[in-house]
C-alpha cells in the first residue's frame, strides 16, 4: 500500500487551487535568497493574503476579467500577480522577456491585454503602448509604496486587505487562463492559450 504522499488533490480551477492553500496555515509556501544571500520565506498565510487583497483591488477596479501581461524578472511579486489574476477569473499573459522590446510589445498587443504587471526595468518598454492608448494602465512589480511612477502591487495589495474579501465571478475549468508566449526560435512568436483547467 503506499504511504499518504502519493495521494494527490486535483483541481479544476485557480480559485479552488486558492481554497486548498488556505488550509496549509503557517506552513511556508515559497522561499529564497535575496541579492544578501539572506533567506526570505512566506507562509501560506500570508502568501494568500497577499493574493486575495491583489485580487479583491482587481475586482473593486472592475477590470478581474481582463487581459493582464506580466513582464517580470523572477520574483514573488510575479507570481502573487499571476495567481490573483487567474483566481480572480482574469487571463495571464506570460511574455518571454529575453525578446526584443518591439517583439515584447507586439505581443502585448497580439494577446489583447489591457493592463501590465511590470518589473521597475521592464516597464519603460510599456511607454509607447500607453502613449498610443493600446494598453489602459502599468502596475509596477515592486516591493514599495507608490511614488510619482505609478501604483505598485505592493499598494493595490494593502488596499485590497483593507476591504472586505470580494468574491470572484464563478469560474469554470474550461475558461481561458493564461496565454503564453513562446520563444519563436523556429517562425514567429505564437500565442498558446490554456484554459484554467490546463494550467493545473
Amino acid at each position: 500500500m503506499r504511504p499518504d504522499y502519493f495521494k494527490v488533490k486535483y483541481f479544476d480551477t485557480f480559485d479552488q487551487l486558492l481554497e486548498e492553500f488556505k488550509t496549509h496555515g503557517d506552513k511556508i509556501a515559497l522561499s529564497w535568497f535575496d541579492d544578501d544571500k539572506n533567506k526570505i520565506a512566506k507562509t501560506y498565510a500570508k502568501f494568500v493574503s497577499d493574493i486575495i487583497g491583489l485580487r479583491n483591488k482587481l475586482i473593486t477596479l472592475g477590470i478581474a476579467r481582463k487581459h493582464f501581461a506580466i513582464l517580470g524578472e523572477n520574483s514573488y511579486e510575479w507570481i502573487v500577480a499571476f495567481y490573483a489574476i487567474t483566481s480572480a477569473g482574469g487571463v495571464a499573459v506570460l511574455v518571454d522577456t529575453e525578446q526584443t522590446d518591439d517583439t515584447v510589445r507586439e505581443l502585448i498587443v497580439r494577446s489583447d491585454a489591457e493592463y501590465v504587471f511590470a518589473s521597475e526595468y521592464l516597464s519603460a518598454i510599456c511607454q509607447p503602448l500607453q502613449r498610443s492608448k493600446k494598453i489602459q494602465e502599468v502596475f509596477l512589480l515592486v516591493n514599495e509604496e507608490p511614488g510619482k511612477r505609478g501604483d505598485t502591487i505592493t499598494t493595490m495589495i494593502a488596499e485590497g486587505n483593507a476591504m472586505r474579501e470580494q468574491h470572484p465571478q464563478p469560474i469554470q475549468k474550461d475558461q481561458l487562463a493564461a496565454i503564453a508566449c513562446t520563444s519563436g526560435t523556429t517562425s514567429k512568436q505564437k500565442l498558446v492559450m490554456l484554459s484554467q483547467y490546463n494550467m493545473l
